[in-house]
């Protein structure tokens, strides 16, 4: 079903794929640095009618194999990936029918979790997640906000699940999985943060809402996720985004420290026969909480 669409809009889907992968590192990768660009482009060919056959092959008892999940589970990731880019791109872009190919790649991707998600569940890894979060994005894109948070709220009960809030939880992955789940975990957290300050949602990954157990994740990590070998781009690159990223990710969590703080002393100050002294600790904490939140805007 892509591959007719996308022949349909009268361009190659050799074409399409290219200026997708292109697309990606020029307007998602730098703020979202969720995926792994060269494995992107290594198994990109897995949405030309070439590799067909590969799916034909897939059987359609209940119980769906690892190797056959896997397959699902990529093409799902794909097809997301390149929603979301088109999402984000220019009206001068050489690709034509924009609205069309988000909605091809939406409905591909959907159509094929429906097919593998309780194998996909059962197996999660980042790749799990970051399809939740970009099918969230392209739905938001084409302004169903419902569907939209719904997905996301997928994206987060499955990382609670994966307790991706809890340093234990990344032992014994490879560098590449760790570092991915390490930057979906500080996305999805700007994510609910975000919707919990401007739609009033209620909070997921806040130290509060979390079990005493776990220990507090650290974002920070010098593994590269371009490959030296391609040459398009300088190691002070990478390092320079992640930096942009991880201030907005602290950022956020300043706010959102500042209003939950501020919450908790209105329902202190509410309760009958409290009186609130002079030197209070939570209206330090405030305060302390909002010099921070200022010095980061100042960096």
């Amino acid at each position: 079903t892509l591959t007719s669409t996308l022949e349909a809009l009268a361009q190659s889907p050799e074409r399409i794929i290219e200026e997708c992968i292109d697309m990606n590192m020029l307007l998602r990768f730098p703020t979202i640095p969720v995926i792994q660009p060269d494995t992107i482009r290594r198994e990109s060919h897995l949405l030309l009618p070439t590799s067909r056959h590969l799916f034909d092959a897939i059987t359609s008892t209940n119980q769906t194999s690892s190797s056959q999940g896997s397959l699902m589970r990529t093409f799902a990731h794909l097809t997301t990936v390149f929603a979301c880019v088109c999402c984000r791109m220019p009206k001068n872009s050489k690709l034509k029918g924009r609205e069309a190919l988000i909605t091809a790649f939406l409905e591909a991707t959907r159509g094929m979790m429906a097919c593998c998600e309780d194998w996909d569940v059962s197996h999660a890894n980042s790749t799990s997640l970051v399809i939740r979060m970009y099918q969230s994005a392209a739905q938001h894109h084409l302004g169903k906000t419902r569907a939209s948070w719904l997905m996301m709220g997928q994206a987060i009960r499955l990382a609670l699940d994966m307790r991706l809030y809890d340093e234990v939880s990344y032992q014994d992955l490879d560098p590449l999985e760790d570092k991915l789940r390490r930057n979906v975990y500080g996305l999805l957290c700007v994510g609910d943060m975000s919707a919990s300050i401007l739609n009033n949602r209620p909070l997921a990954f806040h130290e509060i809402c979390l079990d005493e157990t776990y220990t507090p994740v650290e974002l920070y990590g010098d593994f590269s996720l371009l490959s030296p070998e391609s040459g398009l781009f300088e190691p002070p690159y990478e390092q320079r985004f992640h930096q942009g990223f991880y201030l907005c990710h602290d950022l956020w969590k300043s706010a959102t420290n500042i209003l939950l703080d501020m919450k908790l002393l209105t329902q202190t100050l509410t309760s009958p026969g409290f009186r609130l002294c002079s030197q209070d600790p939570s209206q330090q904490r405030i305060m302390q909480s909002y010099m921070s939140f200022c010095g980061l805007l100042d960096s």
